[in-house]
């Protein structure tokens, strides 16, 4: 059986409004990184969706985003995202990368089992340990943010596996 996977980019365009993208519901990977949207509900009905590069956008609620219970790879980096509580649900996520936002508690997201690369780069981060938790995770990037030594040890204790660039 054929398998179609369906790819809209807009990345680097004047795209402001993405209302007319809520019909695409078929759509697996969408790319509107560098646009000028900051209003993400539009993109509520796109349950299928798989990637979602909305990477230096004006977005700052995520709220819109918590059904997209598809969503493998999530990028947000360089948005003004501070609550990512709206996103603990996203069980099928595998790559959360919040570098450059406004985040700093990543508390809500030690509920999303199934991620393996969580990017915090440049953050108000400074408490990590509920993130040890998740045994699946493979890469964390905590470089400049605010998490101390101490904590950052305890945590490569807890997931042995995964690669802590700090």
């Amino acid at each position: 059986m054929l398998q179609v996977s369906c790819l809209l980019s807009l990345s680097d365009t004047k795209v402001k409004d993405l209302s007319p993208l809520a019909e695409l519901t078929s759509l697996e990977t969408l790319d509107v990184a560098d646009t000028q949207v900051c209003e993400v509900s539009p993109l509520a009905a796109l349950t299928s969706v798989k990637v979602l590069e909305l990477s230096e956008t004006q977005v700052k609620d995520v709220s819109p985003l918590s059904g997209l219970t598809s969503l493998e790879e999530l990028n947000l980096v360089g948005t003004q995202v501070s609550d990512v509580s709206p996103l603990a649900g996203l069980k099928s996520l595998k790559t959360l990368s919040l570098d450059r936002t406004c985040v700093s508690d990543v508390s809500p997201l030690s509920r999303m089992t199934r991620l393996t690369s969580l990017k915090l780069r440049d953050t108000r981060v400074s408490d990590v340990m509920s993130l040890a938790v998740l045994t699946n995770l493979q890469e964390l990037d905590l470089r400049g943010t605010m998490v101390r030594w101490e904590p950052r040890a305890e945590l490569g204790r807890s997931l042995p596996k995964c690669r802590i660039r700090y």
